[in-house]
């Protein structure tokens, strides 16, 4: 039996399945695959057992503890309602290792296998789609409070190819962006490739910004088709005298590369060019 809790009432699943033989997608942390909560087909995030078992993480290093940043997407996931988020269904116990385990709604496909698959260029209507769904799911967070922290292509899913929610709230952090906008962290979270420059400091600092620039890198990605490799932030000015003083390369140049792909006309071009600053305030 699954449950589901709310503000307002409570769902519960009398017969949950977990189909482990069809599996949606893997990582470091587990796996997720298709499951069947009564006569309604979802997806289940597992863990690997052994994260269970596992000693207290470092001090200040906690979010980044597999079991902490699944007891974090719960607890994010069953206080939001949205389009454009990956809806929330409850958690069960797996039977075989009485781990718990997340159940959410069936998606179709993650953006970054929808963008390397397709054998083309992406319809702009498409591409305006899928940037507004994911523009809209980082208004609502915003809006209440809630950095994601680790947007990435990996973390929007897709239905039919034309419409996207975001999922993946492990490293999501509540704050009160108005009042308190800096959080800090011991251990930088995310993707390093959609990162902004203050979160890849040390210690990490990053705000509501960072999604904003995420966002930035994701509109690049979904115009190219091509996954997000900068080159180095920080160059010697001189790479043939080791002792020369080192240079921050600026992110607009750091993704040249992919930048250059985009016709300079394009109306997602300067969007993306405008939440790629090198500085948060910007």
């Amino acid at each position: 039996m699954a449950k589901r809790q709310d503000h307002e009432r409570e769902y519960t699943f009398q017969k949950v399945e977990l189909f482990k033989n069809k599996m949606l997608g893997t990582g470091s942390y587990g796996a997720v695959c298709k499951a069947k909560c009564d006569q309604l087909f979802c997806a289940a995030k597992l863990l690997n057992p052994e994260f269970f078992q596992m000693t207290a993480p470092d001090h200040g290093k906690e979010h980044r503890h597999p079991f902490r940043r699944f007891e974090t997407e719960c607890a994010f996931l069953s206080r939001i309602n949205h389009p454009n988020i990956v809806q929330y269904l409850g958690t069960y116990r797996d039977p075989d290792t009485n781990a718990p385990v997340l159940l959410m709604e069936l998606m179709d496909e993650s953006l970054t296998h929808f963008l390397e698959s397709s054998p083309g260029d992406i319809p702009y209507h498409i591409q305006v789609n899928l940037s507004y769904d994911i523009a809209q799911a980082l208004a609502f967070l915003h809006s209440n409070g809630i950095i994601h922290g680790d947007l990435s292509s990996n973390n929007v899913l897709l239905i039919a190819g034309t419409r996207a929610k975001v999922t993946d709230f492990g490293m999501s952090e509540f704050t009160d962006i108005n009042i308190n906008r800096l959080a800090t962290m011991t251990t930088c979270p995310g993707t390093q490739a959609f990162m902004s420059p203050e979160a890849l400091n040390e210690p990490p600092v990053y705000t509501e910004k960072l999604d904003n620039f995420s966002f930035g890198v994701l509109l690049i990605q979904i115009t190219t088709r091509q996954f997000p490799k900068p080159i180095e932030s920080i160059q010697l000015s001189y790479p043939q005298n080791p002792s020369e003083t080192k240079v921050t390369i600026p992110e607009l140049e750091r993704r040249e590369a992919h930048i250059s792909l985009i016709e300079p006309t394009h109306p997602l071009l300067p969007i993306a060019c405008h939440c790629l600053k090198d500085r948060d305030v910007e």
